[in-house]
C-alpha cells in the first residue's frame, strides 16, 4: 500500500510536469515531487526488507533528480545493487553517472578541484562502462555514450602529460564514433559528430 501510494505521487507529478494545460505546472509538480519523496522514504524506513525496495529507491532518486537534487539522488541509487539493475532498474547506472555529472565541479583550476573532478569522472566512466556492457539494443545507450565521451573529455581537460591527454581524447573519440555508427537516427548523433571533431582537433 505505502508504494503504491508514493508511487501514485511520483506518477501524478510526473503527468503535472508535462501537462501544459495546468497553471503554475512547475511548482505544482515540484510540491508533487517533494510528496513522493516523502512516501518513497518512509516506505524505506518502515519496510527495508520490502520485496521491492529497489523500485522505491528508484522512485526516490528519480524525485530528487526532478528537483534538481543529484547529490540526494545518487545516495538513493547507490543503493541499488548492482545485480538489481535490469529489467525496470535497468537505467539506474545512467541516472546515477548522469547526476554525478551534473555534480562536477564547474572549474579545475586548483589542484583540489582537480582531484575531485578526477574522482567523480572515474565514477561517471564506471557507471557508464557498466550500463552500456549490459544494456544491450536499448535507445538509452547512444545518451550513456554521449556522456562517455564527455567524461573522457572533462579528464583530457586536467591532464598535464600530453601523451595521457591525447589518450583521453581518443577514448571520447572512441564513443563519439560508435554512436555516429550504430545511432544515427537519435537527436544525439549531431552532438557527437562536432564532438568528435573537437577531439581530433585536440589530438592534431
Amino acid at each position: 500500500v505505502l508504494f503504491r501510494h508514493a508511487e501514485n505521487a511520483y506518477l501524478t507529478a510526473v503527468t503535472t510536469a508535462h501537462n501544459p494545460a495546468v497553471a503554475n505546472r512547475d511548482q505544482e509538480a515540484a510540491k508533487l515531487y517533494t510528496e513522493a519523496i516523502k512516501r518513497f522514504q518512509l516506505l524505506l524506513d518502515k519496510y527495508p526488507e520490502y520485496p521491492y525496495i529497489n523500485l522505491a529507491r528508484w522512485g526516490l532518486a528519480n524525485s530528487y533528480y526532478q528537483l534538481g537534487k543529484f547529490e540526494e539522488a545518487v545516495k538513493a541509487l547507490t543503493q541499488i545493487p548492482d545485480v538489481d539493475r535490469s529489467n525496470k532498474l535497468a537505467t539506474a547506472s545512467l541516472l546515477q553517472a548522469d547526476c554525478v555529472i551534473r555534480t562536477f565541479p564547474s572549474s579545475a583550476e586548483d589542484a583540489l578541484s582537480a582531484a575531485k573532478l578526477a574522482q567523480q569522472v572515474e565514477q561517471a566512466v564506471k557507471l557508464l562502462d557498466a550500463f552500456i556492457g549490459s544494456a544491450g539494443p536499448l535507445p538509452e545507450v547512444a545518451e550513456a555514450l554521449l556522456k562517455l565521451g564527455y567524461c573522457h573529455q572533462q579528464m583530457a581537460s586536467i591532464m598535464g602529460e600530453p601523451a595521457e591527454r591525447n589518450k583521453s581524447f581518443a577514448t571520447a573519440r572512441l564513443a563519439y564514433e560508435r554512436l555516429i555508427k550504430d545511432f544515427s537516427k537519435t537527436p544525439h548523433y549531431p552532438q557527437a559528430v562536432f564532438e568528435r571533431a573537437r577531439c581530433m582537433a585536440e589530438q592534431n
